[in-house]
């Protein structure tokens, strides 16, 4: 199904000040949108004291599917995303989160912020590419970094840039120290991104075989993975040999090096002192630079 009625709403009982948007149940999106509402929730080291009672005033934008458990949720209802409920419970909205207005989710919630009057923030949740949307106007953009927020922006005047470094980084720098000789134990993994917009789905299939076969590496497919074309090449590679790592665990519970053409699981990896390789036999002039 197209359009809200798609949709699901995860709302508590009072008022919502803020609507969080989740397109999918990834880790970058977490990290990026559901950690703030963490830290509101409850206590963590960066901060002096949490503030449940502005947690408890979260809802949810979801895409269908089993969703985790979200922070500062456990008593909140789920709704279908209906003209009357979004009316109805979203009337003193005042800001949303999101990843973008590009998919359901995001693009949902800016519309109904922009109904509304409220504010519209856009957090960065992966790396940025030629192909990535435009930061949606009048909003305030959480950026990983100031170098990020400037070619995301490019000097518009509508966005206001704020760079405040990335969760899903920070927690695998972390993990670092509990994760001494993981880098070279074993083949490693290869991140698939047969979904992804930035370059031809060949380029990425070409890619990832090349270094599996070279290296024996896993092939680790992206949660986003799951159309007909992508589990069909999936089969295929199987009845070649090549070993699929679909068990879903996280990227920190794998071993050895971390390869990709182009994912954020490269900086994780990285950042967690693990070897990490961007791969592509000939690759395009705005990836190199990358």
């Amino acid at each position: 199904p197209t359009g809200d009625g798609a949709l699901r709403l995860l709302l508590p009982e009072g008022d919502v000040h803020t609507l969080v948007a989740l397109e999918s149940f990834g880790p970058t999106q977490l990290a990026a949108l559901a950690s703030p509402v963490a830290a509101l929730a409850s206590p963590v080291a960066a901060l002096a004291t949490a503030r449940p009672e502005v947690a408890a005033g979260v809802g949810w934008v979801l895409p269908a599917g089993d969703a985790p458990a979200l922070p500062g949720a456990a008593g909140h209802r789920e709704h279908a995303a209906t003209a009357d409920v979004v009316t109805e419970r979203l009337s003193g909205l005042r800001r949303v989160l999101v990843a973008g207005e590009y998919l359901p989710s995001g693009r949902a919630a800016v519309r109904w912020a922009r109904q509304r009057g409220a504010r519209v923030g856009v957090v960065q949740h992966g790396l940025l590419a030629v192909s990535t949307p435009p930061v949606p106007q009048d909003a305030t953009l959480y950026a990983f970094t100031s170098a990020d927020a400037d070619w995301w922006t490019q000097g518009r005047a509508d966005v206001e840039a704020v760079p405040v470094g990335s969760a899903l980084l920070e927690q695998a720098r972390r993990t670092a120290p509990a994760l001494s000789g993981a880098g070279d134990d074993g083949p490693g993994v290869f991140l698939g991104q047969l979904h992804g917009a930035e370059l031809p789905r060949r380029d990425f299939a070409a890619a990832a075989e090349q270094y599996v076969r070279a290296t024996g590496a896993a092939y680790r497919p992206h949660p986003a993975e799951r159309d007909r074309i992508s589990r069909g090449q999936h089969a295929a590679w199987r009845r070649a040999g090549v070993r699929i790592d679909d068990a879903g665990a996280p990227l920190i519970a794998t071993r050895g090096p971390v390869a990709a053409v182009f994912s954020t699981g490269i900086l994780e990896a990285a950042q967690a002192g693990r070897p990490a390789w961007a791969v592509h036999p000939d690759p395009p002039a705005w990836l190199e630079g990358f």
